[in-house]
């Protein structure tokens, strides 16, 4: 045999072998879903004494992956965040794809913050998706997608299958949220879910026609709880109304009211609470206010003058300890009340923003935030 002939003979084999490998490679089958152990409802904090200790805690980022890998092929995916910087989190959310998972995602790129934060993920992000990613929100000038939720259709656990799956969190996904006292809650809940699902299809939706100032704020109710999602507006208008005013008018006998409020950005034109809460200590309500020095002066001079109506205020310094979190508190005799979210107490927040926010009365999820509470009052 010539060498002509060994040569063509050897060229025949090696594409042989390849064909063969690849064929191989194509008959593998994806990875399932890796089953999660969680109970839920669920809340989840950043160790307040790890951020003390200027330290880092992924505890809530760990819970999204988790969540995400947990998800089964032919199951959605309804995910939204301001910030972005976490590839292993980008990363779930492509293997989920790949897997036969449908992912929504909605990333701001509504100002310069957003834009130069996100701006490396959500290059990877587009190079695997092909749209219904990018968000600007259009409103005014400053307004922004601040959501940061999770949505799953189902998850598996490792006692089953949980249907109706939304984290709900006050935490951005980038580096420097891990740093911060942040809070995260996790629910089962059918009417909750399609909340969510419905909203972050309008939004998507409103933002593909560049007109988001036509977004409707709506509410849904389970027996369980109860989910708002902003900007509050109707038409085009602001609308009336206040979702933590509505909170506080529902204490129909303050001497029997315990309200603690962690927060993280509090500014002068949402200082229309502050008067309540001043209203509510002065019939007798026992109240707590945790949040930072980022605060408009106004607002934190405010806070401190509530003092002399024996409410307790600290007000940690944003350089030493950071609360990112946006809770408030309420216990009476009859009902104890949880709200929880992405939105300050800012302007922007109730009539701007994409925003939600989740409420209940659940027992177990107030206990839990009350015990965050009283740690982040001992800090």
């Amino acid at each position: 045999m010539n060498i002509f002939k060994q040569s063509i003979i050897g060229f025949i084999c090696f594409i042989s072998l390849f064909l063969a490998s690849c064929e191989k490679e194509v008959s593998i089958e994806l990875e399932d879903e890796t089953p999660i152990n969680i109970n839920l409802p669920k809340a989840i904090f950043n160790n307040p004494n790890t951020i003390a200790n200027q330290e880092k805690d992924r505890v809530i980022f760990n819970t999204i992956i988790e969540l995400i890998n947990a998800v089964p092929t032919g199951e959605e995916i309804y995910f939204s965040v301001y910030l972005i910087d976490t590839h292993e989190i980008a990363d779930a959310l492509i293997d989920a794809d790949e897997r036969g998972v449908k992912v929504n995602l909605m990333i701001d790129f509504s100002v310069d913050e957003s834009t130069i934060t996100n701006k490396v993920v959500h290059a990877k992000l587009i190079q695997h998706f092909d749209s219904g990613i990018t968000v600007v929100n259009n409103v005014t000038s400053s307004s922004i997608n601040h959501n940061k939720y999770v949505a799953l259709s189902a998850i598996n656990t490792s006692s089953g299958i949980i249907n109706n799956v939304v984290l709900q969190t006050s935490s951005n996904m980038h580096d420097g949220a891990t740093a911060k006292l942040q809070d995260a809650l996790v629910i089962s809940d059918e009417t909750i879910y399609q909340g969510y699902a419905s909203y972050h299809q309008d939004v998507m939706q409103l933002c593909y026609d560049a007109d988001l100032t036509n977004y409707r704020y709506r509410e849904v109710q389970s027996n369980t709880y109860e989910a708002a999602f902003f900007p509050r507006r109707k038409g085009g208008s602001i609308m009336v109304g206040d979702n933590y005013m509505e909170a506080l008018d529902k204490i129909a006998h303050p001497e029997s009211a315990v309200i603690s409020v962690g927060m993280s950005l509090w500014t002068a034109n949402r200082m229309n609470v502050i008067e309540r809460l001043e209203e509510l200590a002065i019939a007798g309500a026992s109240i707590k206010i945790i949040t930072k020095t980022g605060n408009d002066a106004a607002v934190n001079n405010a806070l401190l003058a509530l003092e002399k109506y024996d409410v307790e205020v600290k007000i940690f310094k944003t350089s030493e300890i950071n609360i990112h979190s946006k809770y408030m508190l309420i216990k009476t005799n009859d009902w104890e009340y949880t709200l929880t979210g992405s939105g300050n107490l800012t302007q922007n927040a109730l009539s701007n923003n994409n925003e939600a926010i989740i409420t209940t009365h659940n027992t177990d999820i107030y206990k839990a935030y009350m015990a965050n509470f009283n740690q982040l009052w001992q800090l």
